[in-house]
């Protein structure tokens, strides 16, 4: 599970030049930066099929989380407009989402229902505040 972490720490880092860029990229800056997502995804995804269970499923979803924050990002990066920045954020929460609701699939009963509840009333809360703050 750590490694997986180390693994989204890094990708994030990787990508946080252009999440904090503050000019417009160009047309082709723009595609390779999806590219660049798309690839780190595979990589990343590649490296999960080593794991069974939970731990993969874990994984495989950091990974599709990081593609999606690297993808809002390029997003922004190459509109530059208000609309690209929120749904960038939402992108953002959508992809804690997508880890939290994954993270819940541990417990069992009432508990699992508890935690995805939340997960998405946290969700439904963080959007709202996007939303409210363009």
């Amino acid at each position: 599970m750590n490694r997986s972490r180390l693994l989204v720490a890094s990708a994030i880092l990787s990508f946080a030049p252009f999440a904090f860029a503050m000019t417009t990229q160009t047309r082709i800056d723009y595609t390779a930066a999806m590219d660049r997502a798309s690839v780190v995804y595979k990589d990343a995804a590649a490296k999960c099929e080593t794991r069974t269970g939970h731990d993969k499923d874990m994984c495989v979803v950091e990974a599709r989380a990081v593609e999606k924050r690297a993808k809002a990002a390029a997003e922004v990066n190459y509109k530059g407009t208000v609309k690209s920045k929120t749904d960038s954020q939402i992108a953002n929460v959508d992809a804690d989402f997508m880890v939290a609701k994954v993270a819940c699939e541990t417990k069992a009963g009432p508990a699992k229902d508890i935690c995805v509840k939340q997960a998405q009333a946290t969700r439904v809360k963080l959007v709202a505040d996007v939303k409210a703050h363009k």
